[in-house]
C-alpha cells in the first residue's frame, strides 16, 4: 500500500456492496495540516475521513481539526484506522471502522437526512391535519405543573425522551393550542425535515457555541425574545373575544408555513429577535458579584453567577419577562397561569455542537447559561428541549457532576425528562367477531406509534403498503430503504440490533452499555419507558408494533441485505450487556421466527402480497422441523433422525400422530395433520410478558377477560413468560378458520431447556406442567373444540430426536405433544450450515418489571399503554378497543 495521500483507498472485495473506490484528494480535507497528534499519520486521518464520507450512514467529519482530537482521545478508533491500513483495506475492516464512527461515537458524524420525494412531503403535511389523538399535551403540562410546585426545582426546564415518530412535536403543538408555546425549531436547515428549520435561530446559535461571550449572547437572546413577544402580543392581539392568546399567537406564527420553510410572520419575527439579540449583547454589562459570607461550617459559600444588564431598552432579561407578563394579564383580562409562556426548543441538540465533546462530565455551555438564565427569570417561564439525535443526557448530566453545588450536594434537584407520549392512540376498534381481513394490513398499521398510520392514510402511492412499510424499513435502520441497499449491503451491529430487537424481546442489562442502549432509542425506534435517576441509564424496551416488526422481516429476507440472524445474535451477546436467558429461549424464539419467515415470505412472492402474512399450522411444522414432507395423498413418511431411517416404531410424521389427552371421543383417533386443517397462525413479533401466569381464564379476578387472549392473535404477536414463569416459555395463538372468537382460538405452547439432562428421552412431567387450565389461559368449565400443541425443546440435548408422546389419556382438552432434542440441521433445516453459530448462541443462554411505570397515574397509563399486552392492568389492553365502546374507525386508503 501506498503511503502517498494520492493513492487508491478501495476494498478489496468486489461481492461487498461496502467496497470504497475513491482516491484521496491532495488538497481539501487535509490541506493546510501543520500539526498532527503524534499517534496519527496524514494518511490515517485520510482513511477516517473517506471511511466517514463513503459510508451510507455518515457523511463526512466536519473537518481535520475534528478528526485529530477524536485520535487524540479515542485509542480503539487509531487501532480500527491501523487494522484498515494494514489489511490490504479489506471489506470488514472498512466496515468494521464504519460501524464504529456511525454507531458507536454517533455524535462525532452528520447522518445523512433520507432525502423527501415531493410525494412524500406532502404525504407529511397532511399527517399533521389528522386529529390528534391522546392526551400526551395534558400530561405534559400537569408535569410541567407538578415540578413547578417543588420548592427545591433548581431550574424550570426538562427534556422529552423518546424515539422518532412517537408524537413529540405533535404533543408540543396541540399543548400551544391550550398555552402560550414559543417554539424554536434549531434544526439543520440542510438537513430537510418538518417542521421546517428557523433557518435564522440555527445560524445564531451555531456562532454562540464558538463566541467567547456565550453568557453574554444567550442573556441577551432570552431578552429579545421576550421584547419580541411582548410587543407582537401588544401591538397584534385585540382580545380573548377573538380567541385565545395560545391559540392566536400559534396561528399567526404557522400562517402560510410549507413543508421547507417556516410562514413569513415566523420568519420575520424571529430574524427581528436575532437582530435584536445581537444589538444588545453589544451594550451589555456583567455586574461583579460579591464574595459570599461563610456559611455555618465555616466554608465558603459557593459563587452565583454573574448578572448581565444591558445599557439600552430592558435593563435585564427577568425586568423584560415580567414586562410581558403585564401584558399578557392586560390583553387577555385575567391573571396569567404560571408559567405564563412556554419555550420549545425543537432539535435542541443543536445547543450543545453536532460534534460536541462534552460528555457525562459537563454540560455544554449554552444549556449551562440557558439553565442559569431560566433560573433567575422564576417560574413564570418553562423551557422544554427536544432532540432526536444526540446524547439523551446532553441537558441533564448526573447530578454528582453538575456544574451547579446546589444540584451536586443535594439540595435542589432537576426536572426529571418526560417519556410518556402514548401508543396505539390511533388503533381502530376490533369488530364482535373480526375476520383475519378485519385485522390484517390495515389495521395493523395504526398500531404503535402514531407517524406511520397518520402518514399512511395521506400516501398518494399507487402501492401504500409497500410504500410505507419501506419507510419504516427506513426509520428502522436510520439509513434509505431500500435504495440505499444494493448488491450485497453490510449492516451496522446497532442495525442488526434494531431489527432483531423488533422481532424478539432484546433486554438490556447493564449501563456499562448504556451508549448503545440510547442510540437504539435515538436513532433505531426504540422505546424509553423511564430515564433513572442518575440520568445516564435508560429502562428501555423492544414494544409491540406490527409493522416495525415486518419492515425488520422484509430486510432479514431480502438478498441486497446480508443478515445473518444467529451471526448478529450472537453479537448482540458478546458486543452488548442483553439478556440471553438461561433455557435457550432466545434461541428457540429465534427458530420460530426464521420458521415463520420462511413460510410468510414464499407466500408473499408466490401471491404478490406484502401484507402481514396469516398461515397455516401444517406449514410452519414443516419449516420449523426436518424430515416432515407430507403428502396428504400418500399417508405418513418416515422421519429422519440424526441422519438415518428411525426404527419402525417410529417411523410416522409427526403429523399421522395421535393426541396424547384428548377431551371427547371424536379427538381421539385423529391426526395432528386432522385436527390443524384449517388453523392458522399469525405473528411477526414475540412480545415478552411482565405479569407472571395467565388471567385470560381465572374467573376469580376483575382483570379476567377471555378475548385477551384474542389479542395477541389480533396484534400479530407471539408471547414469551415473564422471567421464571413456571412451564411454559413461549406461546403461539392459533384460529381455526378466518373468524376471530374465544371457541375458534387455541395455543402452541413451548418449553425451552438448555441441559443435557434434557435429551432424546421424554420427560412427560414437562407436558403435565403445561396444562392451559391450570395456567390460567382455559377456564376450568372450558371444553376447546380446536387442540393444543405442546412442544418441548430440549435444545441442550446431545441425541438429535424428534418425536410425538405415543401414550393417550382422556383429560379436560386435547393435546399433540411433540418433543424435539438438539440443536442440529436433523431436528431444525433452518441451523443447517450454522450449526457453530447455534451453539454459541445457545451456549451464551445460561421480579421488578413494574418498575419503570414511575410518574404521576395519568403518565403510569400511558406508558403502560406503551407496551401492550405485558401486563394485566387495563391501561396495557386500551388498544383493544370494542365496536360498541369506540367511535368508528377513519377512512383509510384501499
Amino acid at each position: 500500500m501506498s503511503a502517498s495521500l494520492g493513492g487508491s483507498l478501495s476494498a478489496s472485495s468486489s461481492s461487498d456492496s461496502n467496497v470504497f473506490q475513491t482516491s484521496l484528494p491532495q488538497q481539501g480535507l487535509l490541506q493546510g495540516l501543520t500539526t498532527l497528534p503524534a499517534i496519527a499519520t496524514s494518511y490515517q486521518i485520510g482513511i477516517a475521513a473517506t471511511v466517514s464520507r463513503n459510508d451510507h450512514r455518515v457523511q463526512e467529519l466536519a473537518d481535520h481539526s475534528t478528526i485529530c482530537r477524536l485520535f487524540e482521545t479515542d485509542r480503539h478508533l487509531y487501532d480500527l484506522v491501523v487494522a484498515v491500513e494494514t489489511s490490504g483495506l479489506r471489506s470488514a475492516e472498512v466496515v468494521a471502522l464504519a460501524d464504529y464512527l456511525s454507531d458507536i461515537r454517533p455524535e462525532l458524524v452528520t447522518p445523512i437526512s433520507v432525502s423527501e420525494v415531493q410525494d412524500s412531503k406532502n404525504a407529511t403535511l397532511k399527517s399533521w391535519d389528522h386529529d390528534y389523538q391522546g392526551s400526551a399535551h395534558r400530561a405534559l403540562w400537569h408535569h410541567i405543573k407538578h415540578n413547578l410546585q417543588q420548592d427545591k426545582m433548581y431550574s424550570p426546564m426538562c427534556s422529552i425522551v423518546q424515539s422518532s415518530g412517537t408524537g413529540k412535536s405533535r404533543c408540543i403543538d396541540e399543548l400551544s393550542k391550550e398555552r402560550l408555546v414559543v417554539t424554536l425549531n434549531l434544526r439543520d436547515p440542510d438537513a430537510g425535515g418538518f417542521p421546517a428549520s428557523d433557518r435564522g435561530l440555527h445560524t445564531f446559535f451555531k456562532d454562540v457555541l464558538t463566541a467567547p461571550n456565550k453568557q453574554i449572547l444567550v442573556e441577551a437572546f432570552l431578552c429579545a425574545v421576550f421584547e419580541g413577544l411582548e410587543s407582537l402580543i401588544r401591538t397584534k392581539y385585540d382580545s380573548p373575544e377573538h380567541g385565545s392568546l395560545a391559540a392566536w399567537y400559534r396561528s399567526y406564527m404557522a400562517e402560510k408555513q410549507t413543508f421547507d420553510s417556516q410562514g413569513p410572520n415566523r420568519v420575520a419575527f424571529f430574524d427581528t429577535v436575532v437582530k435584536r439579540s445581537k444589538e444588545l449583547a453589544l451594550t451589555a454589562k456583567v455586574d461583579k458579584v460579591p464574595a459570599p459570607a461563610l456559611g455555618s461550617s465555616g466554608a465558603a459559600q459557593p459563587l452565583s453567577p454573574p448578572k448581565v444588564r444591558f445599557d439600552k431598552g430592558p435593563r435585564s432579561t427577568q425586568e423584560m419577562a415580567q414586562q410581558l407578563r403585564d401584558t399578557i394579564k392586560m390583553k387577555t383580562q385575567s391573571e396569567p397561569d404560571e408559567p405564563h409562556t412556554v419555550f420549545a426548543y425543537d432539535e435542541a441538540h443543536t445547543l450543545t455542537g453536532s460534534t460536541s465533546p462534552y460528555g457525562f462530565d459537563a454540560l455544554s455551555p449554552v444549556v449551562e447559561h440557558l439553565r442559569r438564565s431560566l433560573r433567575t427569570v422564576g417560574r413564570g417561564v418553562f423551557s422544554i428541549f427536544l432532540s432526536t439525535t444526540g446524547k439523551i443526557t446532553q441537558f441533564t448530566v448526573p447530578p454528582e457532576m453538575d456544574p451547579s453545588n446546589r444540584v451536586s450536594s443535594g439540595a435542589l434537584h432537576l426536572i426529571s425528562p418526560i417519556t410518556a407520549m402514548g401508543w396505539d392512540l390511533l388503533a381502530h376498534a376490533v369488530p364482535r367477531k373480526p375476520t383475519f381481513q378485519d385485522i390484517g394490513f390495515r389495521y395493523q398499521i395504526f398500531l404503535g406509534r402514531p407517524l406511520f398510520g397518520t402518514r399512511y392514510v395521506r400516501l398518494e402511492d399507487p402501492e401504500p403498503m409497500i410504500a410505507i412499510r419501506d419507510f419504516a424499513a427506513t426509520k428502522l435502520l436510520r439509513a434509505p430503504y431500500p435504495s440505499g441497499f444494493t448488491g450485497t449491503s453490510v449492516l451496522s451491529p446497532a442495525q442488526e440490533a434494531a431489527i432483531l430487537s423488533h422481532r424478539v424481546p432484546i433486554e438490556f442489562m447493564s449501563t456499562v452499555h448504556a451508549a448503545q442502549e440510547r442510540n437504539q432509542v435515538e436513532n433505531h425506534m426504540r422505546i424509553c419507558l423511564s430515564v433513572c435517576e442518575d440520568f445516564i441509564s435508560l429502562k428501555t424496551i423492544n414494544s409491540s408494533e406490527p409493522l416495525l416488526s415486518e419492515a425488520a422481516s422484509n430486510i432479514m429476507s431480502n438478498p441486497h441485505v446480508h443478515f445473518d440472524a444467529p451471526g448478529a445474535l450472537s453479537k448482540l451477546f458478546t458486543g452488548f450487556s442483553i439478556n440471553a436467558g438461561d433455557r435457550g429461549e432466545m434461541v428457540a424464539m429465534l427458530l420460530l421466527t426464521l420458521a415463520r419467515d420462511k413460510v410468510v415470505h414464499a407466500a408473499n412472492k408466490r401471491l404478490g402480497d406484502p401484507g402481514f402474512g396469516f398461515f397455516s399450522v401444517e406449514e410452519f411444522l414443516k419449516s420449523l422441523f426436518s424430515g416432515i414432507s407430507f403428502d396428504k395423498g400418500k399417508g405418513t413418511v418416515k422421519v429422519k433422525v440424526a441422519g438415518k431411517v428411525a426404527g419402525k416404531d417410529k417411523t410416522l410424521s409427526i403429523f399421522a400422530a395421535k393426541p396424547s389427552v384428548y377431551n371427547h371421543k371424536s379427538a381421539k383417533d385423529k391426526t395432528l395433520l386432522e385436527a390443524f386443517e384449517g388453523v392458522s397462525l399469525h405473528f411477526n413479533h414475540v412480545v415478552k410478558r411482565g405479569a407472571q401466569g395467565f388471567k385470560f381464564g381465572d374467573k376469580s379476578t376483575p382483570q379476567s377477560d377471555p378475548t385477551r387472549l384474542l389479542g395477541f392473535f389480533i396484534r400479530n404477536a407471539a408471547l414469551m413468560g415473564a422471567n421464571s414463569q413456571f412451564a411454559m416459555d413461549i406461546s403461539l395463538l392459533m384460529c381455526k378458520g378466518i373468524h376471530v372468537q374465544v371457541s375458534s382460538m387455541s395455543i402452541i405452547l413451548i418449553q425451552a431447556k438448555n441441559t443435557p439432562a434434557y435429551s432424546s428421552k421424554i420427560h412427560q412431567s414437562l407436558f403435565d406442567a403445561m396444562n392451559p387450565v391450570t395456567l390460567g389461559i382455559f377456564k376450568p368449565n372450558d371444553r376447546p373444540t380446536v387442540p393444543i400443541i405442546r412442544i418441548v425443546m430440549a435444545l441442550g440435548g446431545r441425541k438429535p430426536v424428534l418425536k410425538c408422546v405415543g401414550t393417550q389419556r382422556q383429560g379436560t382438552f386435547t393435546s399433540y405433544d411433540i418433543w424435539a432434542s438438539g440443536l442440529s440441521a436433523d431436528v431444525y433445516p433452518l441451523v443447517s450450515g450454522k450449526e457453530d453459530k447455534w451453539r454459541d448462541i445457545l451456549q451464551a443462554s445460561q421480579s421488578g418489571w413494574k418498575d419503570v411505570y414511575n410518574g404521576q397515574e395519568g403518565a403510569k397509563e400511558m406508558k403502560m399503554s406503551m407496551t401492550p399486552m405485558v401486563g394485566d392492568e387495563d391501561a396495557h389492553w386500551s388498544w383493544l378497543k370494542s365496536a360498541s365502546a369506540a367511535p368508528a374507525a377513519p377512512a383509510t386508503l384501499g
